[in-house]
């Protein structure tokens, strides 16, 4: 059992009685004894507050620095880069960011048909066989992800291979009211939802862990719930740029599952999804 208020409660007493002994004894005996003072008076001032605000001061500073060179170093590399840098923050961390992802690609084609050539091929073997048009031409996308060290190590197992970045942005919902800046919010929120689910259907159907039916079912359920989404839009008059970007970012994922739940699965069904879902994130996304 601990004791320690005890005990401390008649140390202070026990002082506190001799304290008053040597006060009587000064006044009616030794002049020169040393009176007892108010302890109020002669403590110092707690060095826990100022050790407190010390921390404070010091945490502030070491953040205040950490800042400094790190747009010392932001300003050098975008100098040296050309510019580069502050476009590439500004693509990232722009308000109208949603997310990224990358895409395992191949070829660089100048013309579209050798690509869709290439597209069929691959298609064959289970890939997406998706033509994706860039700066340079046109290259044939395999696969995709979420997560780019995932990404890397494929890649990195396969030759003639490249990773191509996807930033993903959220179309203005500029000049809309509330009511349909809700419906554009529910259309994009089921959008990006849809794309997790398909990446999840993909993941579980190739490894065994879900039935081709189970996944069939799902992919109706999706495509029945776009096509409901994609009637509120329409009927909440929204202005036509921003009705046009939000069915933009709809009817690709719309459209590949309609084909895909109208006919019976066969042995590109994995294909088929990728396909999909690869149409879709570069529906509302940059390279």
């Amino acid at each position: 059992m601990d004791y320690s208020p005890f005990y401390c409660k008649n140390f202070y007493k026990e002082r506190r009685k001799k304290a008053s002994e040597v006060t009587n004894t000064s006044s009616n005996d030794n002049d020169t004894a040393i009176p007892f003072q108010n302890s109020k008076k002669r403590l110092l001032p707690s060095s826990k507050k100022y050790t407190g605000k010390r921390k404070k001061r010091n945490i502030f500073f070491l953040a205040l620095l950490v800042l400094l060179c790190f747009a010392i170093v932001t300003l050098s590399a975008d100098l040296f880069s050309g510019g580069t840098v502050f476009d590439k923050l500004k693509e990232t961390f722009g308000s109208n960011y949603i997310g990224k992802n990358y895409l395992i690609v191949q070829g660089n084609y100048a013309v579209k048909n050798k690509a869709e050539s290439e597209a069929l091929a691959v298609r064959e073997n289970g890939a997406a066989g998706f033509v994706y048009g860039t700066k340079n031409g046109y290259c044939v996308v395999l696969a995709s992800y979420q997560d780019k060290k995932s990404a890397e190590a494929v890649m990195n197992k396969n030759t003639g291979v490249e990773l191509l970045e996807i930033t993903m942005r959220e179309p203005s919902d500029n000049g809309l009211n509330d009511k349909q800046k809700k419906v554009c919010g529910r259309s994009l929120a089921m959008v990006l939802s849809d794309i997790d689910a398909l990446y999840g259907i993909i993941d579980t159907v190739s490894n065994g862990t879900k039935s081709i039916e189970s996944a069939f079912i799902e992919l109706t359920d999706m495509r029945n719930t776009l096509l409901l989404m994609k009637e509120e839009i329409i009927e909440n008059n929204l202005p036509e740029d921003a009705r046009n970007a939000y069915l933009n970012i709809i009817d690709p994922l719309f459209g590949g599952l309609d084909a895909i739940v109208y006919k019976e699965p066969d042995s590109y069904f994995l294909a088929a999804i990728r396909y999909v879902l690869i149409g879709s994130i570069v529906s509302f996304g940059v390279s």
